[in-house]
């Protein structure tokens, strides 16, 4: 794969003014682990698997994920293009959940 992703622990600030794209996405732990091993980094620099976040830099564009409990969802950062922004969340969710036997039964 040619392209980039790296990431960083979202600002609570960051996510305050973010707009939804993907909302209560399926197995929110799964999707941290499959974050972490993706951007080799540690899961618990992100948060917990009960409550993480996370800012999602994929070549030119951002997006931001949080996890909350059993869920997590993914958003557009404030004055993000909307369409580059929804390109790169879907993107995201096949990547992060793909690997989950119900990844997209929440489409």
């Amino acid at each position: 794969m040619s392209s980039r992703i790296r990431a960083t622990r979202a600002t609570p600030q960051e996510l305050e003014g973010a707009e939804p794209l993907l909302e209560e996405l399926a197995s929110s732990e799964h999707a941290l682990s499959r974050l972490a091993e993706c951007v080799e980094e540690d899961p618990t620099r992100f948060g917990v698997a009960a409550a993480w976040g996370a800012r999602i830099d994929w070549d030119a564009d951002i997006v931001l994920a949080r996890g909350q409990g059993t869920t997590w969802s993914i958003f557009a950062p404030a004055g993000a293009d909307p369409g580059a922004a929804m390109s790169c969340a879907r993107r995201l969710h096949a990547l992060l959940g793909a690997a989950a036997d119900d990844w997209d039964l929440d489409r």
